[in-house]
């Protein structure tokens, strides 16, 4: 855990990892993105607008989202603009991001699904920034996990685990223990759905494709990876709602429907 990754020799301010690497990953997606866009034919310099646009309202709609969500958490507009590691709504935060991408595109008569189709690897590589990020900061943390398993971590008293451990399962952390209890990295194995999805988007985007599909089967096995692999080792999975599966995972279940249901229409009638 390093949730501060340097201070600025002089001014004493201090770089948190998570915002870092969540700037990180725009910058890089906005690079790989036009970078995209420019081999697919599209018009680059108002695409470059449309991104920044697009990923600023993004991460605004996250953070109002989560504020929404846990209502505790708000005690002025000062929070909307604090990006704290935990505080995000992500899949609210890329539905309005999509949104206004679309949007924008659409007043510019530039073709959204082929663009959304530029977007899919850069958001891939945005997850694993984001996810290593988290790590840093110890929030999103995993379950507790036997101390013999081979990737399981500790994390040191001042962390999110610590408390939350000291606050459910004291009687396995003593007070004055020098770490949590062995959990999970969760965020870890994000971060490699995430390096997996780049993969993926690389190989599929090697073949011609029609417009948007691309997209939607790289946002088809995020879902997936995210709400069905990531989401069962997390700490804070909230309980089942249909059987095992939580209210996230029931509304990740029926956008990925939907989203098959869309990518099979659109290859019907291609074929047509």
């Amino acid at each position: 855990m390093a949730p501060v990754l340097f201070t600025i020799p002089g001014l004493g301010w201090e770089v948190q990892a998570y915002g870092f690497m969540l700037a990180a990953a725009l910058v890089a997606g906005w690079f790989l993105a036009l970078r995209a866009a420019a081999r697919r034919g599209l018009a680059v310099e108002p695409l470059g607008t449309n991104y920044v646009l697009a990923a600023a309202s993004a991460v605004f709609a996250a953070r109002a989202g989560f504020l929404l969500q846990h209502p505790d958490r708000f005690s002025g507009v000062r929070d909307l603009f604090v990006l704290a590691p935990g505080g995000l709504a992500p899949f609210f935060g890329a539905f309005v991001g999509l949104a206004v991408a679309a949007v924008l595109a659409g007043r510019r008569k530039i073709p959204v699904l082929r663009w959304f189709d530029c977007l899919a690897s850069p958001a891939m590589l945005g997850v694993v920034l984001e996810r290593i990020g988290a790590f840093l900061a110890g929030t999103g943390f995993g379950r507790y996990v036997d101390p013999t398993f081979p990737l399981a971590v500790r994390y040191p008293p001042d962390s999110p685990a610590y408390r939350y451990h000291r606050a459910t399962l004291d009687m396995l952390l003593p007070q004055g223990a020098p770490a949590s209890l062995p959990v999970h990295p969760s965020q870890l194995y994000g971060a490699a759905l995430g390096a997996l999805g780049v993969v993926l988007a690389w190989r599929l985007g090697r073949r011609t494709r029609p417009d948007g599909e691309l997209f939607l089967l790289v946002a088809i096995y995020w879902l997936l990876a995210r709400a069905f692999v990531e989401a069962w080792f997390r700490a804070d999975a909230p309980p089942g709602v249909v059987g095992p599966l939580a209210p996230g995972q029931v509304a990740a279940a029926v956008l990925v429907l939907a989203l098959a249901a869309v990518l099979v229409a659109r290859r019907r009638a291609a074929k047509g």
